[in-house]
C-alpha cells in the first residue's frame, strides 16, 4: 500500500481540484485504517464543483457511502 500512497500523492497535489483523485485518496486512507485522513479526502471530493449534474450526484452518493462505511457522518 505504501507504493500506491506515493503514486497517488503527486496526482492529488498536481490536480487538487479533481474530485476523483480526492475520492481515491480517501479510499486509500480508508484501506490503510487512517479514518481521519480518509474523511478529509472524502469531504474534499464532495466540496469540489463538478460541471455535470449527474456526475456530481453520483460523486456525492459515493462520498456518502464511503463516509458511512467508516462509521462516520
Amino acid at each position: 500500500m505504501k507504493r500506491r500512497s506515493t503514486s497517488l500523492g503527486p496526482l492529488v497535489e498536481k490536480y487538487p481540484a479533481n474530485p476523483l483523485f480526492q475520492l481515491a485518496r480517501g479510499d486509500l486512507y480508508a484501506k490503510l485504517g487512517r479514518k481521519q485522513q480518509a474523511l478529509a479526502g472524502y469531504r474534499a471530493a464532495s466540496a469540489l464543483p463538478v460541471q455535470n449534474p449527474e456526475c456530481q450526484t453520483r460523486l456525492h452518493e459515493l462520498v456518502r457511502a464511503s463516509i458511512a462505511s467508516l462509521g462516520a457522518e
